[in-house]
């Protein structure tokens, strides 16, 4: 059963009630949906990753990952978010990142079609998540409503590590897109924040006006490359946009701004348009790649016996790059044994003591506990590979690899070597 919007012949807006009536068991379920006011905005990851590619094999060429996929004649925006608290508001913002995302690159969002992903906590039925899952559904239908984008697909999952709602939004649209990095020198960068009213939420009238006209610039040849941030400072965000050829400078005012914006939008324009100027874009001359060696792990042998490679991973629940390289650890012959850091100690630990290789990953920490630390020092002794990435820490009591770069392809083989 569905409800459908129409605005004369055309279909403005399906609202599948098999998806809303899913989040519930079949008994009764008392919600209270809290006073956003004062909760935080979570952090929104709005980078598609590559299938068969992981942020932490390569760092480098993820400085310059396009926010956009492209597809079969399709050109699809993610936005994932895993808040704990302001559950609508996070919720808007998710899915105003991938509108925006399409719309800059040139689709109107009157042709885009929207899919959700939730992962809830597996107590559903319980009043705090009940009343978080409602809040995230109220928020994606609001943007759907007020702009009109049907709902293509709708996937409801649970999970016993998940604590609170995890949203996740795609966008898609038929046809190509727009860059999302610089295209050239002497053009001008601009910023736009969607306006919001005083509960922090868009003024949709004012959005339905702005997408058109950002499209509009788009089809006549204005706007050169565009790309949404969320969560950032404009000059952290520009960043992703600069080529090894193409540089820009900012605006001193810009560059002293320290103030993170939840959800922006920085355009590249040939010519001067009606919005805030941030800077200007210049050719620079590429460095010199200096060639590193292949970089390895010492050869040693594990006195962990297993008649294949196993490697235990510990990440974040919303880290999908470690998500990507407990894949590739996959194909390539290793048992992989994933975990979150608030997973339980005990059966960590048991899943440490069948491996061969720990690898924790960025913003992950050990468990606080003697199982946890048994099981790590074990390891250390009996001759596994202990691997930190990016900045997670490495505890004092043991001996193992920091690998600020990321994974080398040649490690990957090493750890999965069967």
């Amino acid at each position: 059963m569905s409800f459908t919007v129409t605005r004369g012949t055309s279909t403005e807006l399906v609202l599948d009630t098999a998806f809303l009536k899913a989040l519930f068991e079949s008994v009764p379920v008392k919600m209270n949906l809290a006073d956003e006011a004062a909760e935080s905005r979570a952090p929104i990851d709005n980078i598609p990753h590559a299938v068969g590619s992981s942020n932490y094999l390569d760092r480098e060429k993820a400085a310059m990952r396009p926010s956009l996929s492209l597809y079969k004649g399709c050109a699809y925006a993610v936005a994932h978010t895993a808040p704990t608290g302001a559950y609508f508001r996070n919720a808007v913002d998710a899915a105003l990142t991938t509108v925006l995302a399409l719309a800059a690159a040139g689709h109107p969002y009157s042709r885009q079609r929207l899919a959700v992903s939730l992962n809830l906590p597996q107590a559903i039925h319980e009043s705090a998540n009940a009343s978080a899952a409602m809040s995230a559904v109220l928020g994606l239908y609001r943007v759907e409503a007020e702009l009109g984008i049907p709902l293509s697909a709708g996937k409801l999952s649970t999970g016993a590590e998940v604590t609170a709602p995890e949203i996740t939004v795609y966008s898609m649209a038929s046809g190509k897109a727009l860059p999302s990095v610089l295209t050239g020198a002497e053009h001008r960068l601009y910023c736009v924040t969607p306006e919001v009213d005083a509960n922090g939420l868009p003024v949709f009238a004012k959005l339905r006006s702005f997408l058109d006209w950002l499209t509009g610039q788009v089809s006549r040849g204005a706007i050169k490359s565009a790309r949404v941030f969320c969560r950032s400072t404009v000059a952290d965000a520009i960043r992703e946009m600069a080529r090894p050829d193409l540089g820009y400078t900012l605006t001193d005012a810009v560059e002293a701004d320290t103030n993170c914006l939840a959800v922006g939008l920085l355009i590249e324009a040939a010519e001067e348009l009606n919005l805030y100027c941030v800077g200007t874009t210049h050719t620079r001359e590429p460095e010199v790649a200096v060639p590193k060696a292949t970089r390895v792990l010492p050869e040693k042998e594990c006195l962990i016996a297993s008649k294949k490679p196993h490697v235990t991973i510990l990440a974040r629940a919303d880290d999908r790059a470690a998500q990507a390289l407990a894949m590739l650890c996959t194909e390539r012959g290793a048992g992989v044994y994933p975990f979150f850091t608030n997973c339980d100690p005990g059966e960590f630990s048991a899943a440490v003591l069948h491996s061969q290789t720990l690898i924790v990953c960025d913003g992950a920490e050990i468990p606080d506990s003697p199982f946890a630390t048994f099981a790590a020092k074990t390891l250390s002794n009996a001759g596994g590979y202990l691997l930190f990435l990016g900045e997670s820490q490495r505890p004092a009591y043991l001996n193992g690899f920091t690998l600020e770069d990321g994974i080398s392809p040649a490690i990957l083989d090493q750890i999965c070597k069967k």
